[in-house]
């Protein structure tokens, strides 16, 4: 097993990476084939119901989310958060702390992940509305990389703190 200094090693690299490509391109398949839908409808109605508490008013239709102003973009499962939360989720679980913290970090990381990823999607849509010029590269690079970031920067706090809890005097190691 890894010491709790090489966590991320190559081989753990390479296996989130092939996860990543797996998903990227299981997440491109429709969502009815998918069984996605449900999801997907849901991860917009939440975003909807935030933009209708700040004064922006939208409706959905099926995938589709519409603006009386003009705007429309798709909500579909690369919109949710199942990709980022997967990786999250591979990632501690690859980590050698002992089960009760890595669990810990699996709840508390999902449940952030899916508010941080809600709050892209809603950042997003509300850009598209206010502001449709820039709609592409805060959909396309400032969205995702602030939701890569903000769930790489949980990881790596989460890692540092799972360290400190194995290696208390008395604690188990990292290895039982």
């Amino acid at each position: 097993m890894a010491t709790p200094n090489r966590w991320l090693s190559g081989r753990h690299a390479a296996a989130l990476l092939g996860l990543y490509l797996l998903l990227h391109l299981l997440l491109e398949q429709p969502a009815e084939a998918l069984h996605l839908v449900a999801l997907n409808a849901a991860t917009a109605d939440v975003a909807l119901a935030w933009l209708d508490g700040i004064g922006v008013h939208l409706v959905r239709e099926g995938s589709l989310v519409m603006h009386a102003g003009g705007f429309v973009t798709e909500v579909h499962q690369s919109c949710t958060a199942l990709l980022p939360a997967a990786l999250l989720l591979a990632a501690i679980a690859l980590h050698p702390a002992r089960s009760a913290p890595r669990l810990a970090g699996m709840l508390l990381g999902l449940v952030l992940v899916t508010l941080l990823n809600q709050c892209r999607l809603v950042g997003v849509i509300w850009v598209g509305v206010q502001a449709p010029a820039l709609f592409p590269l805060v959909h396309d690079g400032l969205a995702p990389a602030a939701l890569v970031a903000l769930t790489l920067g949980y990881g790596l706090a989460w890692a540092r703190w799972a360290r400190r809890t194995d290696n208390l005097p008395g604690g188990c190691s990292v290895e039982g």
